[in-house]
């Protein structure tokens, strides 16, 4: 036997066996290559915002991979999210916004701030108003050094009492444990109730010998009730000039004017009414306003706002100027100072009343349990000069 012969015949196979293996591992390889994990890191265009109550901002996922994106915020009370990004500052504080896509999560720090500076006007509109006064209905019940309450179905003060059912007709009985504070906001509920001869109750606030302004904007942030027979307004009467009477300089009503910031007829689900009432007394008495249609239904979230000059009377519905009046379009027959009646001390009132004749005696259906008038804040904004 040649062993030269042998030993490399041998080694020829194995050479042959091993370039069979690395032929046959390419070509397995190439037919069917490692997958190799994708990149699902999603990468947020800001880490941190600062926004303001009411407003927005687009959060923008980016990631390698076309994938579903899920949205969450840590407190909803704070700011939300919806499905495409878009956050909506709701009430200050901090929160944490995040997105995930199922494999990698990405967060955005959300700080609200609440801005004290009313919406953007005209030209005619003071830069330099400060806010003086407000109630944000942050507590857990309503705040007695802001506001009292009008009891029963007529209103006391002092020596005077004023007209039975408000004057109006109206059929509920206000009541104190109807207007609560939870969740940041005042509630003023009216209910079929019976209580005396009255089968309604609801409630009326006022702020009356505790907080009374002359000029500046005032302004609330308010949903309503669009049901049938139902009378929310947010309004403003004169400061009484001392607790005896609750007339002022001008006397009885009208002579001393009010100013209807809102009120709306529940029937009418997306209108509301501004009106000044002025003149005579009653049934002397003049008034002037307008019916402002709006963009959404009154049971949605609207801001109500009056601009309050020596000159004229403005009102704001969402930033829009729905009415103006200059001071030679009211007058009072107590006076011939211009502007009068409408250059004194006002105080604020937020109600809901039911039924009456403002909408011609509707009245609620006769399934009606109950329904809230909702308000988110009360603020009030003048210049350093005013008082």
């Amino acid at each position: 036997m040649n062993i030269e012969n042998s030993t490399n015949g041998g080694k020829r196979k194995v050479f042959a066996l091993l370039l069979v293996a690395v032929l046959a591992c390419t070509f397995l390889c190439a037919c069917y290559p490692q997958e190799q994990p994708p990149d699902y890191t999603i990468f947020l265009n800001k880490q941190s915002v600062e926004i303001g109550e009411d407003q927005t901002f687009q959060l923008v996922p980016i990631c390698l991979q076309q994938v579903d994106y899920t949205w969450t915020s840590e407190d909803e009370h704070i700011a939300s999210v919806d499905g495409n990004g878009l956050v909506t500052g709701l009430y200050p504080g901090t929160t944490t916004i995040h997105v995930s896509n199922g494999y990698a999560l990405a967060s955005c720090t959300i700080s609200v701030k609440r801005y004290y500076t009313p919406f953007v006007l005209d030209q005619e509109f003071p830069t330099n108003y400060k806010i003086v006064w407000q109630d944000e209905f942050d507590g857990d019940k309503v705040d007695t050094t802001k506001w009292g309450y009008n009891v029963g179905v007529r209103d006391y003060y002092g020596e005077s009492r004023g007209p039975k059912y408000w004057g109006n007709n109206e059929l509920q009985y206000y009541t104190e444990e109807a207007a609560t504070v939870s969740d940041g906001m005042l509630h003023i509920t009216a209910k079929r109730e019976d209580r005396e001869d009255m089968e309604f109750t609801s409630a009326r606030l006022l702020s009356r010998d505790l907080a009374y302004f002359t000029y500046g904007f005032v302004e609330a942030k308010i949903k309503l009730p669009a049901i049938d027979g139902m009378w929310p307004a947010f309004w403003m009467l004169p400061q009484p000039t001392n607790g005896t009477s609750s007339n002022n300089v001008y006397g009885g009503w009208a002579k001393s004017g009010e100013i209807d910031i809102m009120e709306a007829k529940g029937r009418l689900k997306n209108v509301v009414d501004t009106t000044i009432h002025f003149g005579g007394g009653w049934p002397e008495n003049q008034h002037k306003g307008r019916s402002t249609t709006l963009q959404s239904n009154i049971d949605e979230w609207h801001v109500y706002a009056l601009e309050w000059t020596p000159n004229y009377l403005a009102w704001w519905i969402d930033g829009i100027c729905v009415l103006k009046l200059n001071n030679d379009q009211w007058w009072t027959s107590s006076s011939d100072e211009p502007g009068a009646p409408f250059d004194q001390p006002f105080f604020i009132l937020l109600n809901l009343a039911v039924g009456g004749n403002y909408d011609g005696g509707v009245e609620p259906p006769e399934d009606f349990v109950q329904a809230e008038m909702l308000v988110d804040y009360v603020r009030v904004f003048q210049q350093p000069t005013q008082n």
